[in-house]
């Protein structure tokens, strides 16, 4: 039974990653800081500046650039960029 389940895979099958057992590559990084929290100002900025939608016309490139110049704005000590970027994103959707 297993040799005609192999016989009956397609080449784009073996192509395809298996996703059993992974994990996320995504990491929050840590924060030291002891309040941290984006105004709702920040987030419609973000919103304003940066909103992709993914229609054809739309460069995903530039929608990431202008995301990160936004960012880029806001520094908080004790709080990485990375970590302002994944709270902006989790803060917008």
């Amino acid at each position: 039974m297993a040799e005609q389940n192999e016989q009956q895979r397609t080449l784009s099958d073996y192509a395809r990653p298996a996703v059993m057992g992974t994990q996320s590559s995504i990491v929050r990084p840590p924060i030291t800081a002891n309040n941290f929290e984006l105004k709702p100002s920040f987030i419609q900025m973000l919103q304003q500046s940066a909103q992709f939608n993914g229609l054809a016309d739309e460069d995903p490139n530039s929608h990431i650039e202008n995301f990160l110049e936004v960012c880029d704005i806001l520094k908080i000590n004790g709080v990485t960029d990375d970590a302002i970027h994944l709270a902006s994103i989790t803060t917008w959707e």
